[in-house]
């Protein structure tokens, strides 16, 4: 039964995650060409509904909650996710917006995968070798009531206006909102707004841990060929649950693009295959310096009061939008 909502939640937060067409790379681009902030909106409030479950929760049952560590903002930390940024704009897709190209029939992401792996074993080979002790804290929320309880109100706010424009001020129905977060190649609705935080805040949760693919995958490098006993995963039990939680996100994933009919099986091309490989293995290791990729930070790191993971998103932001302008300014001045 357990297991059973484990893979509910999950697949409700990947079928969101492709509805609401998340990738950082497609968001800066989507800034920068558009003027637009359309996806950093559906991300912000879906990591406001995370955050309100996550907090309300401790506020009633603050013994069975423990919040994700804080990692030490260092120089390494910073040039992780720097080099995480540059990798996502080589790669065309931050670790979400690999997924949701993969799982949408685009099998050259299968590099990024790959390059993701190589670049994981390569930090926890290096971190092996030469090992830097990492500064982690978890914050004492007692003591902090007084910055997270406004935040928590501007949380529920955000929360109970979107739920009043739909039920309020109905320009379509409760049916017709539904039909199109099931049907539309692309939905930002309140539905998968909400769902995407629900799920979010509630496998961690759960599980009192970091669930996210690309941790699961360091992790698991790190359990099968270095230290089991590093490894946040290494309990066979916890193992067990956190890929049942990836299955489930992955069936999501795959099950949205069916049903919107965005799914398009197209073969590995092998130029683009290894620039894919290229880019994830810079992911892979800017990664290691920040226990995860974006869709831990995104997922697990901001919903549960980690003061790092902000942090290192707006750095990838920054990292993404500057390589693309450099491309387009590049592009503009040759000709390309």
């Amino acid at each position: 039964m357990f297991e059973l909502l484990l893979v509910l939640l999950a697949f409700l937060v990947g079928y969101s995650v492709h509805r609401g067409g998340i990738c950082l790379v497609g968001a800066t681009l989507e800034v920068i060409e558009h003027k637009r902030a359309d996806t950093f909106l559906f991300v912000l409030e879906a990591m406001s509904v995370a955050f309100a479950v996550v907090l309300t929760t401790y506020l009633l049952i603050p013994l069975q909650i423990k919040f994700a560590p804080s990692i030490e903002v260092s120089s390494l930390f910073l040039g992780g996710a720097m080099l995480y940024g540059v990798g996502a704009s080589i790669n065309g897709g931050c670790a979400l917006g690999t997924l949701n190209q993969l799982m949408a029939g685009r099998l050259t992401f299968l590099g990024t995968i790959l390059g993701m792996s190589a670049g994981f074993f390569g930090f926890l080979v290096l971190h092996k070798l030469f090992p830097v002790p990492e500064t982690m804290t978890v914050m004492r929320v007692k003591e902090t009531l007084y910055i997270l309880l406004p935040l928590l109100f501007l949380a529920w706010a955000v929360i109970l206006f979107r739920f009043w424009q739909i039920f309020v001020q109905r320009k379509l129905s409760f049916t017709e909102r539904v039909h199109q977060f099931l049907k539309k190649p692309l939905a930002r609705s309140f539905i998968a707004i909400f769902l995407l935080g629900v799920g979010s805040g509630m496998l961690y949760l759960l599980l009192g841990h970091s669930w996210d693919y690309s941790r699961w995958i360091m992790d698991a490098q790190r359990f099968l060929f270095l230290d089991k006993n590093s490894a946040d995963l290494s309990s066979p039990k916890t193992f067990w649950h956190v890929s049942v939680a990836t299955f489930g996100l992955l069936t999501g994933i795959i099950t949205a693009a069916l049903i919107g009919h965005s799914f398009q099986l197209s073969p590995i091309q092998m130029k683009a295959f290894l620039v894919k490989i290229s880019g994830g293995a810079l992911m892979g290791f800017g990664a290691g310096f920040m226990q995860g990729g974006n869709d831990t930070l995104l997922l697990y790191g901001v919903p549960t009061l980690a003061f790092h993971a902000p942090i290192a998103i707006l750095l990838i932001i920054f990292m993404i939008g500057l390589i693309l302008l450099l491309k387009a300014k590049l592009g503009s001045t040759t000709g390309i």
